[in-house]
């Protein structure tokens, strides 16, 4: 008796899962290519624009770093800028972004002298 219930409970559970991955994408936003579906449109869909400058940035050890700015948009509304550079993981060797701790006000004065 305790494994059908068990057995129940975890087919229930299954059930519910399963239900909770799926997604409802609505029809005006969905391409059919076949068998294939793509969403040509998401609400609230933003762009990115990066920018390489030609300032660095100095840390505390004395590397020196290209910065780069990146201006994030939502729509046809421009968005804030912020500066970054890239970076080596000591770790794993990859490279990463590392957002600057002043990135705004850095990028609002790059931004200014490139008039961008």
């Amino acid at each position: 008796m305790k494994k059908l219930i068990l057995l129940a409970a975890m087919i229930a559970g299954c059930i519910i899962n399963a239900g909770a991955q799926t997604t409802k994408v609505s029809d005006n936003n969905v391409k059919r290519d076949g068998k294939t579906f793509v969403q040509t449109s998401s609400r609230g869909a933003t762009e990115s624009k990066d920018i390489a400058t030609d300032y660095t940035w100095r840390d505390s050890k004395g590397n020196e770093y290209p910065i780069f700015l990146h201006q994030r948009t939502r729509g046809d509304k421009a968005g804030t800028w912020t500066a970054y550079v890239w970076r080596k993981s000591a770790k794993t060797g990859k490279d990463y972004k590392a957002y600057l701790k002043d990135g705004d006000s850095i990028a609002e004065t790059i931004r200014k002298e490139m008039n961008l």
